[in-house]
Formats: C-alpha cells, sequence, structure tokens
C-alpha cells in the first residue's frame, strides 16, 4: 500500500513539474505558428501580386475565356437556388436579392477587369497592382 501512495506521489510530483515545461512549449508553438502564419499570407501575397500582373496582361479574348466560364458557374449556382425554392429550403424573396447581387457583382468584376478571386472585394485595397488597375 505504501508503495502504492508513494508511486502516485511521485507520478504527481512529475506530472505537476512538467507542467512549466507544457506551457512553455505550447508558448513556443503558438509564437511559431503565429510566425509560420505570417510567413504564409505573406508569401500567397507575393504569390496573389505575381498572379494579379499576369491577368492585367492578358488579352481582353483571354479574358473573356475565364468570365465565361464564371458565367457558366454562375449559371449552376442559380439552378441550386431555384432548387432549394423548390424544396422549399429558401425563400423565393431572398434568392432573388441573391441573385440580383450575384448578377452586379459579375457585371462589376467584367466592367473594372479585375482579377476574378473568390473572396477578392475583401482584398481589393490589399495589393498595389490591384490599385494601379482601378485607377487606369
Amino acid at each position: 500500500m505504501k508503495k502504492k501512495i508513494i508511486m502516485l506521489a511521485l507520478i504527481a510530483t512529475l506530472c505537476i513539474g512538467s507542467l512549466g515545461v507544457c506551457q512553455m512549449a505550447c508558448a513556443t508553438e503558438k509564437d511559431t505558428t503565429k510566425a509560420s502564419t505570417d510567413d504564409e499570407r505573406e508569401k500567397m501575397r507575393e504569390k496573389m501580386e505575381t498572379s494579379i500582373k499576369k491577368w492585367n496582361s492578358l488579352k481582353t479574348a483571354d479574358k473573356e475565356k475565364v468570365y465565361k466560364i464564371l458565367e457558366e458557374r454562375e449559371a449552376a449556382d442559380q439552378k441550386l437556388l431555384d432548387q432549394l425554392v423548390t424544396l422549399g429550403v429558401m425563400d423565393q424573396k431572398d434568392v432573388s436579392e441573391i441573385k440580383m447581387h450575384r448578377k452586379e457583382m459579375m457585371d462589376d468584376l467584367k466592367k473594372s477587369g479585375m482579377f476574378p478571386l473568390v473572396g477578392q472585394k475583401r482584398h481589393r485595397g490589399s495589393c498595389d497592382c490591384q490599385k494601379e488597375k482601378r485607377e487606369e
């Protein structure tokens, strides 16, 4: 019985003593993760700027091919929305508003000639080459 108590006490002491090491390891891991995330963001920003510059150098006919694919995808999305209305999952009024908003976004995208990426609106101000395109 004494052996079990001594063993439990020893295990408890080791566990409590190792908490500081675990906390330090966790803190270091968080710092490393943040640095890694910052590095990844910077790499993605650089890749995005490169892609945008390449996009801006494309001929209008090439851009139109991409816009055509986007329009085909949008048509499929609209069929999906219509089906959700038919099944009673979504309200027709809401779907009509969504469709109108998405059409406006597509029209604006084509009119501006900007790089067509999902979530682009969120990143509009973050890239110098996008700013140059808007100023033209």
